[in-house]
């Protein structure tokens, strides 16, 4: 039996696996400290655990047979070529369009060598293009790698000639769904590689968000720091009339230790006043000034609950969203 080792032994949990566990703690800080504002955790948070579990440390050969020394369940890479190719050549057969999991099997493996026999056979093809969209999101190949943060296929799929401006269901563009994820997970490469490649920064989604609005949202200066070089809009607002530095200057309790203070969130607009324009500034300044004025005057006549000692408002909004936690914190028994 000849051992191959693919890669040199680490020892400690791998950084995929580390990153799964850490967001699935965040999310039970968040909901054991009773926060009812708007959680920024991706709801595909599975897909690091998935990520780590499909890696195949060590590729093992004997002289008849191939087999996994890691994993008996888990089928060899040699097979696993095969299986992409011979399901690439049943689709050249039947003439038909490329499938959801064909799609995903070349973006789960870690080799980027089924992306590309992938991409040969799209570019063959008569009718397929390199901006199909698959799933039920309608995300196209280059959509789904940045939204997995994975560089590589992201560089691979823009030099074959994907467009990043492609949305999905949600109007979401691949500049949207790198900025989603938590920054830790992702290098800054990657957006500025969508960025050289043409991404828009002005693209909105259903909710009316531009890139800069969810770069806000998650909290992080180096992601807004990368969109304002780009000299993008910043008094554009959304469907709730809010432009994205209202975003970057509220509370967020998952993000709470990595969301930049009040300070680093003006100095870094400011920081871009030559690029962005004075008169936009101004407007933008004027604008969380005069909000901020009247949610202070809004916040001191509204009344507060003699029980727990909150506003009416968000007394109400705990009692519609968590009943059961709305009555331990007035003093009662749940049911």
């Amino acid at each position: 039996m000849n051992l191959v080792r693919e890669e040199h032994f680490k020892p400690g949990l791998d950084a995929g696996l580390k990153a799964w566990l850490g967001m699935r703690q965040e999310l039970r800080d968040a909901r054991n400290s009773g926060y009812n504002g708007e959680m920024t955790l991706p709801r595909g948070r599975f897909r690091y655990k998935r990520y780590w579990d499909l890696k195949l440390p060590f590729k093992c050969k004997l002289e008849d047979e191939d087999w996994n020394d890691d994993d008996a369940n888990k089928r060899p890479w040699q097979d696993q070529d095969r299986d992409f190719l011979a399901a690439l050549d049943a689709l050249h057969g039947q003439h038909a369009h490329v499938t959801d999991d064909i799609a995903a099997t070349a973006l789960d493996m870690r080799h980027e060598r089924h992306l590309g026999w992938l991409i040969d056979y799209m570019r063959k093809e008569d009718g397929e293009s390199m901006n199909m969209r698959f799933t039920v999101n309608q995300r196209t190949l280059l959509a789904t790698a940045a939204m997995r943060g994975d560089t590589h296929k992201v560089h691979y799929l823009l030099m074959a000639g994907a467009n990043p401006n492609v949305p999905d269901k949600d109007r979401n563009t691949s500049l949207h769904l790198a900025l989603k994820e938590p920054r830790r997970f992702h290098a800054l490469e990657l957006l500025e590689a969508l960025l050289d490649c043409g991404a828009d920064t002005e693209a909105r989604n259903t909710k009316g968000q531009t890139p800069l609005h969810v770069a806000c949202i998650v909290g992080n200066v180096e992601l807004m720091e990368v969109l304002l070089r780009r000299c993008c809009s910043v008094t554009k607002r959304d469907k709730k009339k809010k432009m994205a530095v209202e975003y970057a200057l509220v509370r967020n309790a998952l993000h709470e230790e990595h969301k930049a203070s009040e300070v680093e969130v003006r100095a870094i607009f400011e920081q871009y006043r030559n690029v962005l324009g004075n008169r936009n500034m101004q407007r933008m300044w004027s604008r969380v000034t005069a909000r901020s004025f009247v949610a202070q005057l809004i916040n001191m006549v509204t009344p507060t609950c003699p029980k727990c000692k909150r506003k009416i408002t968000t007394c109400g909004e705990i009692r519609h969203n968590n009943y059961r936690h709305w009555l331990l914190i007035h003093n009662k028994v749940p049911t």
